[in-house]
């Protein structure tokens, strides 16, 4: 298993670029001994998951939250979050109109990346396998806190719930 975009952050020669501390100027043995230790076994497990999901015939999704520096490259990065979606928009806006009712956070779609051909866990996992699909960023800042983390949980709970109803899908007790 490997993947371009992990691929063209870990490896480069240009320690300039925007990379995180521990991803700069590593050499490809460092990024393949990455791959092999983390990448492959947790994309492996998110599979397995999801193939017994299916053979259970059980509702599912693929959710990825994340969070993102306040400052990248010397740019401030102004949203406290992002939705990013590609092939789940009525899903992924749902849950974007949801998080806007909040007039204290500013959300941003489709930031402040974009899900695209080079990315793994919405295509490969969710996409691919026609299945609804969302990834959710949040800013560091917004979650220095046990209160500021409770309360993105909070937001982000009634947000995918949100998605599920703009999709009909029923949300059982027992997890989707």
């Amino acid at each position: 298993m490997s993947s371009s975009r992990h691929q063209k952050i870990t490896a480069t020669t240009d320690c300039s670029c925007h990379l995180a501390p521990g991803n700069q100027c590593v050499d490809d043995a460092e990024r393949q001994s990455r791959v092999r230790a983390w990448f492959e076994p947790f994309h492996a497990a998110i599979a397995r998951h999801l193939d017994s999901r299916e053979a259970q015939r059980r509702q599912t999704a693929v959710i990825g939250v994340h969070s993102f520096t306040p400052i990248l490259g010397g740019v401030r990065r102004p949203m406290h979050a992002g939705v990013l979606f590609s092939a789940s928009a009525k899903f992924g806006l749902a849950i974007l109109a949801d998080l806007r009712r909040d007039s204290t956070v500013d959300v941003a779609k489709n930031a402040p990346y974009r899900i695209d051909a080079e990315d793994w866990t919405i295509p490969f996992h969710a996409d691919r396998r026609g299945l609804i699909g969302a990834l959710i960023e949040v800013r560091h800042d917004c979650l220095a806190s046990p209160i500021d983390i409770k309360a993105w949980a909070d937001r982000l709970s009634r947000a995918l719930s949100a998605g599920w109803r703009a999709i009909d899908v029923e949300i059982s007790s027992d997890g989707l």
